[in-house]
């Protein structure tokens, strides 16, 4: 998956009390060490989306850099039956990426997000060689789950 996108099913909000009020666009270089990779416009905005894995690893009260955009610091996290819903904390742009264990990538809650389905497709026969004594058994070779579908919301600028 790239990181321009989460998981669809697994994904949480994070809310950004001192974020931009409006989203807005800014031009960025794809990567920072090699211009000829390209720009990209990235959204900023006060509600973002984190995968859901980075956001149970984060506890509260610490502080995580978001990619491309400066440190954030946690200030609650919201639980239902123990599953996380929401993050609340702030932006501390002024925080050292260096001082944070978590480098967390996010997509801004805009309603430029594209919706789509990655199909993954595993082998197809889960039997390295198959002799004509038992090829009539072929069915019984097959992979229970050839294809995997995965929903994700993706930045609309990688469409």
């Amino acid at each position: 998956m790239c990181k321009a996108s989460v998981l669809k099913e697994q994904c949480v909000i994070f809310t950004l009390t001192n974020g931009p009020e409006k989203p807005f666009v800014q031009i960025l270089p794809r990567h920072k060490k090699r211009d000829g990779a390209g720009k990209k416009a990235t959204t900023f905005a006060n509600r973002i989306w984190l995968d859901y894995g980075d956001a149970a690893a984060i506890n509260k009260g610490e502080e995580v850099t978001l990619m491309d955009w400066g440190n954030a610091i946690i200030e609650e996290i919201k639980m239902d039956s123990g599953v996380i819903t929401e993050l609340v904390g702030e932006l501390r742009l002024e925080g050292s990426v260096k001082t944070t264990k978590l480098k967390i990538t996010w997509l801004a809650d805009v309603e430029e997000l594209v919706p789509l389905t990655l199909v993954e497709c595993d082998y197809l026969i889960n039997k390295k060689k198959i002799c004509s004594k038992t090829a009539f058994l072929f069915t019984k070779f097959l992979s229970p789950q050839f294809l995997l579908n995965v929903g994700v919301m993706l930045q609309e600028n990688l469409c």
